[in-house]
């Protein structure tokens, strides 16, 4: 593919140009990965739980503290940088309890602050094994005509009438289950006028992840541009509480006309 940047990356450029225009919180992204509602739901060969934190910074064990609240008892861990990077000045650090996760226990992971960042879990009894990168696509949905918020000043967010054409990370159904435990990259050889969809100035993409939390992410024409584009897209994906690896699907290509 030519021209091809990670989606991420062009939605924090824009927002930093655009975001005059309206008034944002700014965004923090250290903390625990928690990939959706707590308590969150890990295969019983999950090595551990993720933490994000600054690439600058060197995570060692007295930062955190790891609790079985099963067995009423702390648990002494290691901690792990990962490889996996997003091309951020952020970095992955997994803590990993010694002798692996208690299926059916529930843990609490949190840090040593005087507001800690916490993450809740419970183990599966079921194990997923290594995820396998053949079974993992990147598929586009059938295209639709429907009203859509999208990033603007002033106001931050608007409605427009637009062509969508949505993309998803289809998994095996061993994966299925955890799907909010991934993390989901999509990169585009689209033209320069295209750009990443976002419903609003002030939505900050996750760590690692170009657009939904679960693995979606989607290319538009509005309605009255009375232009066609034609797309090219490749996912990047992981689930790194399982494995420290980054895997790649195959491309995807399609044609996106406008609304009439």
């Amino acid at each position: 593919m030519t021209k091809t940047a990670w989606v991420v990356a062009v939605v924090l450029v824009l927002g930093a140009k655009s975001a005059w225009a309206c008034s944002c919180s700014p965004a923090s992204r250290e903390g625990f990965f928690l990939g959706g509602a707590q308590p969150r739901h890990l295969p019983a060969d999950a090595k551990g739980v993720v933490f994000i934190a600054l690439r600058t910074e060197k995570p060692v064990v007295t930062d955190f503290r790891v609790e079985d609240v099963t067995a009423k008892t702390e648990v002494k861990f290691a901690v792990r940088v990962l490889s996996i990077d997003d091309g951020s000045g952020w970095q992955l650090v997994r803590l990993e309890p010694v002798g692996g996760l208690v299926p059916k226990h529930a843990y609490v992971f949190a840090t040593r602050k005087a507001e800690p960042s916490t993450a809740s879990i419970e183990v599966d009894a079921q194990r997923v094994g290594a995820p396998d990168a053949a079974q993992v696509t990147l598929a586009a949905k059938p295209s639709a005509v429907r009203p859509l918020s999208v990033a603007r000043g002033g106001s931050c967010s608007g409605k427009v009438e637009a062509n969508v054409q949505e993309l998803r990370f289809s998994l095996p159904p061993a994966l299925e289950p955890y799907r909010e435990s991934g993390l989901y990259f999509t990169r585009t050889a689209a033209p320069e006028s295209w750009r990443p969809y976002r419903a609003s100035l002030c939505q900050h993409p996750e760590w690692g992840r170009s657009g939904g939390p679960t693995g979606e992410d989607l290319f538009f024409v509005s309605c009255d541009s009375h232009s066609t584009l034609a797309w090219e897209a490749q996912g990047t994906w992981a689930f790194p509480e399982l494995e420290d690896a980054l895997h790649q699907t195959a491309t995807v290509q399609g044609t996106l006309a406008a609304c009439g």
